[in-house]
């Protein structure tokens, strides 16, 4: 059992508890917190964020004092200490701060409207987020790892840096959190009662009524996120899209909607009647005033025939190109199916049936691939040696099963390419990495020549040229595709470490059934489409029972 830990919150102290392995408490005073965080680190980032937020809620009119006292105690501590808080992380310059561990790296930048927070993981993996001064002074940093000394450092700088305008940034943070007709709930805060705010561990949430609609934000980690809009019609017949809402959420959109011309269509009559969850009951007086076509589900049987049907097309069609035109049809793959969906949506006139073109055009594109791979190895036979040594003597061998062979792991050399990865914040680099060693049968000497190569490729960190001595007996050839990266690991391993390659030496991979590698690939040809459609299938009839349960809780007792 671990550590338990408890905050409470009082007038003017904070009372820390650990519950085992031994009962004991200690107060901490609120300019304390402010100015040095949790003690002993005993609560997590999250748990810090949220305590100083409560606090900004519950004495907004003494924050700035707050604030300032907690300044003074900083500084007096360090002046008394002769030197600066201990700290984990360090400024590089003026406006950036860096931290990190041995695995991520972190950069923070102050720009004069905006700070930068940039993550920096491995592989060059990363992303940005951009978050407004003002945003900062109101809620603290959006990098959830951000140091709390860190964020207070960075407080300071602003109003050092913006003494003329700070009450112009104090002015905008009060207006970000309401700080005029703000109404604080146990679990939301709603801004005039027409937006809201709540929250969980990790991500922020929001509401807000505009004109005849709804909008829903997500803001998640990493610059995660999205956004979408709903109808009043919609809300009120299926409950909110988010569904996360709390329930008070839910009660003050539907009296605003209520409030606006008396709802839906302007009649002035009295709101709906709202089933158990706070949305309004799906009675046919709601589903008259709905959009046209919107609560026409078409059933679900013909659905599902609609859609392997444009599945199906989109498969065969290219599956029949590819027999002439390999390339073409993989582009085909791209754009058929996404044409076969919006034409099926405007033929039967279900919005599921685009999404049943992306998940052909999924479908699709891993069919070509596996194709590829089939008439690769097909094109040639499988071999049985007794020696690794005569492999450059089968040119039309694909597919090899050896008696003796070995890896010669000390002779490895790779080859390093850059490619771009589009994730939420933009295009980022990432390095792809060919390793290739040499197969050898017993007694090889590093003077003969190498008779084959086998090689992998690698972009999460660990070593792929492990496999064990069983698995070197049954190889393939690597894809054609691939092939001139591979041959640059091989060069390099030739130049570090002086070995020579023998004419015709075939470059492999790992396979557990060499002899029946084509078969599976034909049949990863074959079955790829009917899977893309087994999931957007499963996905409607779960969406088809959510639906009819949501509107079975909505109805009226």
């Amino acid at each position: 059992m671990s550590a338990q830990f408890r905050a409470s919150l009082d007038d003017d102290v904070i009372e820390w508890e650990e519950e085992w392995p031994g009962e004991t408490s200690a107060d901490q005073p609120i300019v304390e917190f402010l100015a040095f965080g949790a003690p002993d680190d005993m609560a997590p980032p999250i748990v810090v964020r949220d305590l100083r937020e409560s606090i900004h809620f519950r004495d907004r009119d003494r924050w700035p004092k707050l604030l300032a006292e907690a300044e003074a105690l900083r500084r007096s501590q360090a002046e008394r200490s002769a030197s600066t808080p201990a700290q984990t992380y360090r400024r590089t310059d003026k406006a950036v701060w860096e931290w990190g561990d041995e695995a991520d790296g972190y950069t923070a930048i102050l720009s004069y409207k905006s700070i930068s927070w940039n993550w920096h993981g491995p592989k060059d993996f990363g992303n940005s987020i951009e978050q407004p001064v003002a945003d900062f002074v109101a809620f603290g940093p959006d990098e959830k790892t951000a140091p709390e000394g860190l964020a207070w450092e960075m407080f300071l700088a602003i109003r050092e840096r913006d003494y003329r305008r700070w009450p112009e940034w104090l002015a905008q943070a009060r207006a970000l959190t309401g700080d005029v007709e703000i109404k604080r709930h146990p679990d939301y805060v709603s801004h005039g009662g027409s937006s809201w705010e709540w929250r969980d561990e990790y991500n922020r949430y929001s509401a807000s009524v505009k004109g005849d609609q709804i909008q829903w934000c997500w803001e998640g980690p990493k610059d995660l996120g999205g956004a979408t809009e709903q109808s009043f019609a919609a809300f009120l017949s299926r409950g909110p899209i988010e569904p996360k809402a709390p329930a008070g959420v839910i009660k003050e959109i539907n009296d605003a909607i209520a409030a606006r011309n008396g709802g839906i269509g302007g009649g002035g009559g009295p709101p709906p009647k709202r089933g158990r969850n706070g949305a309004a009951s799906d009675g046919p007086s709601n589903r008259s005033v709905q959009p046209d076509g919107e609560n026409q589900v078409p059933p679900l049987g013909p659905l599902l025939v609609q859609g392997l049907a444009v599945v199906g097309s989109s498969a065969a069609i290219a599956a029949l190109l590819a027999l002439s035109a390999p390339t073409f049809a993989k582009y085909l793959s791209l754009i058929l199916p996404v044409l076969l969906g919006f034409a099926a949506m405007f033929r039967w006139g279900s919005v599921a049936l685009v999404v049943s073109g992306l998940f052909a055009m999924a479908g699709g594109l891993a069919s070509q691939v596996a194709y590829e791979r089939y008439s690769e190895l097909a094109s040639g036979t499988a071999v049985t040696l007794d020696s690794i040594a005569h492999a450059p003597n089968h040119p039309e061998a694909t597919r090899f099963i050896v008696a003796d062979v070995q890896a010669a792991r000390a002779l490895t050399g790779h080859a390093r390419r850059s490619v771009m990865l589009r994730s939420g914040a933009g295009p980022s680099p990432q390095v792809v990495s060919a390793l290739a060693m040499p197969l050898v049968p017993s007694g090889w000497m590093r003077d003969r020549e190498v008779p084959a190569w086998l090689t992998c490729t690698n972009t999460s960190g660990f070593d792929c040229l492990r496999p064990s001595e069983s698995d070197l007996k049954r190889t393939i050839r690597i894809r054609e595709a691939e092939l001139d990266f591979h041959r640059e690991a091989i060069a390099d391993a030739q130049r570090r470490h002086g070995v020579r390659s023998a004419g015709g030496a075939p470059v492999l991979e790992i396979s557990s059934d060499p002899v029946g590698a084509p078969s599976f690939y034909l049949g990863l040809t074959l079955t790829t489409p009917l899977l893309a459609f087994a999931v957007w299938a499963c996905g409607v009839v779960g969406w088809r029972i959510w639906r009819f349960q949501r509107e079975g809780q909505s109805a009226p007792a």
